[in-house]
């Protein structure tokens, strides 16, 4: 006999696979210890009789169950602990089934990678106190104009996106748009690339983009998506986008022609702390203020991509992860060989940087701890 507690982290996976569908096995370090949710899911893969803190009800069912093998292998509910679910929380029970056509989810190879994709996200965006629980978040809308604040964050994954306008995220058959990150002062189209890259269609993105700027202008008060989020296995993912780029200059081009900025976020503890930051409002600016003064800023007015000059030291913030900023940087610091530069960049960051900069680029490290107290973050339990 197992009792499930609201605060329980069986409840915490229930109410994730009630939105994500499925989750993959070998990524359940993101639910927390691996160790603990190891055992927890095979102990939960079996047939018990489950009690509940607010009632004396005694269900008998088997909550999940693993399908696949090897990198597909998959966590998802079996079929008798929905009645689980269901006295749980009767609205995500039904959220479940609708979404996921009353619990038949597909089993090709390409929809259990996607599947994949979606759910690191959301648990990452939901481990960052950003709320994805599609039965929670304000709706949204294509058909009138609404005004949502966001003073709390929201991820939409993609299928909830195009339930906004069918005939137009429908037709983006090839778009790798994984979801939508809303805060009170902007908007990211988010992507998951995990280790690998991706087959990038200009085409294809751009419609989403422009579809995304259609959202964003009838529910809030933002009228424009310049930015997207690049999910990542780690910064080694990173590098090899950027040596790509490098190679094919074209490429690059094509992704800095769909949207200015591109954050890589590594899946992991790191990547949930730059998620926290990218998601205050007026981040770029308020971190900006924290380490330069007015009159050493170049507002963007300068010849190629740099924050400031500081005692004859041109400055980039990679605080942000921005990849096209970087990427523009590293080209042009070779056109000016009397100048010296300077990056400042967390810790999680630095090996990256000095492999791809080189040794003509100081690193200045700042303490994440540093950035978080000054900007007064503090994590937001969602489940």
């Amino acid at each position: 006999m197992f009792r499930i507690t609201p605060r329980s982290q069986v409840n915490k996976l229930l109410t994730i696979l009630s939105v994500v569908g499925e989750f993959p096995f070998d990524s359940r370090g993101l639910l927390g210890s691996e160790g603990y949710f190891n055992n927890l899911i095979y102990k939960h893969t079996r047939p018990d009789d489950y009690t509940f803190s607010k009632s004396d009800k005694i269900i008998h069912g088997q909550l999940f169950q693993l399908a696949g093998k090897a990198e597909l292998k998959s966590i998802r509910f079996h079929k008798t602990g929905l009645p689980i679910l269901k006295h749980l929380n009767p609205i995500a029970y039904q959220h479940y089934l609708d979404t996921y056509d009353n619990h038949h989810l597909r089993t090709t190879e390409d929809r259990i990678i996607r599947n994949h994709r979606i759910a690191e996200a959301t648990v990452l965006c939901m481990n960052a106190g950003i709320e994805a629980r599609p039965y929670i978040a304000p709706k949204l809308t294509k058909q009138y104009h609404q005004e949502i604040p966001f003073t709390d964050p929201a991820f939409y994954l993609s299928k909830h996106l195009k339930k906004t306008d069918p005939d137009g995220f429908n037709k983006t058959k090839y778009a790798r748009i994984v979801g939508a990150l809303f805060y009170e002062t902007g908007c990211y189209s988010v992507y998951n690339l995990r280790d690998a890259l991706m087959k990038w269609k200009p085409e294809s993105e751009l419609k989403v983009r422009l579809d995304m700027t259609d959202i964003c202008t009838m529910n809030t008060n933002q009228y424009d998506v310049q930015s997207t989020i690049f999910f990542c296995s780690s910064y080694q993912t990173g590098f090899r986008v950027l040596e790509e780029w490098k190679r094919n200059p074209d490429l690059r081009t094509l992704f800095t022609s769909v949207y200015k900025h591109v954050h890589f976020i590594p899946i992991n503890e790191f990547g949930v702390q730059l998620l926290q930051i990218l998601t205050i409002p007026h981040w770029n600016e308020r971190m900006l203020r924290m380490f330069f003064k007015n009159e050493y800023r170049s507002f963007g007015m300068g010849d190629m991509p740099y924050d400031a000059v500081m005692n004859g030291t041109y400055v980039l913030s990679f605080l942000d992860s921005d990849f096209a900023r970087l990427y523009l940087f590293r080209n042009n610091i070779g056109n000016f060989p009397d100048r010296k530069w300077l990056v400042l960049c967390f810790h999680h960051q630095a090996k990256f940087l000095r492999e791809y900069l080189g040794s003509g680029v100081r690193l200045k490290v700042i303490p994440m701890a540093e950035v978080m107290e000054k900007l007064k973050i503090k994590r937001r339990e969602i489940i």
